[in-house]
């Protein structure tokens, strides 16, 4: 029973990141460089698209520019793509690098 209340607490994080996106894209770059265990499973499309304004054709051309694909799960990225991910995003939103 231990993993099934670890894989719903892990679920519930993940939807409260989709929630809290909408309003905050500075979350899922936090999320990427830190590693966050709760979206290392996540796929990057899903957490993309999660974006405001962001679609499978922007994330996906975000994803490219990047040298990642939106299938790669975000706990297997290098830390290069991390950074070139979070480097992205930040330069999109217009956010302060973190």
């Amino acid at each position: 029973m231990d993993a099934l209340a670890q894989a719903n607490a892990r679920r519930i994080m993940k939807a409260e990141l989709k929630r809290e996106l909408q309003s905050d894209p500075s979350v899922l770059v936090d999320a990427i460089v830190a590693r966050a265990q709760f979206v290392e499973n996540a796929r990057l499309g899903e957490l993309l698209c999660a974006l405001p304004r962001f679609g499978p054709k922007r994330a996906s051309y975000l994803a490219k520019s990047c040298g990642v694909t939106l299938e790669k799960r975000v706990g297997t990225l290098t830390d290069r793509q991390a950074t070139v991910l979070a480097g992205a995003l930040n330069q999109h939103f217009g956010l302060v690098a973190s």
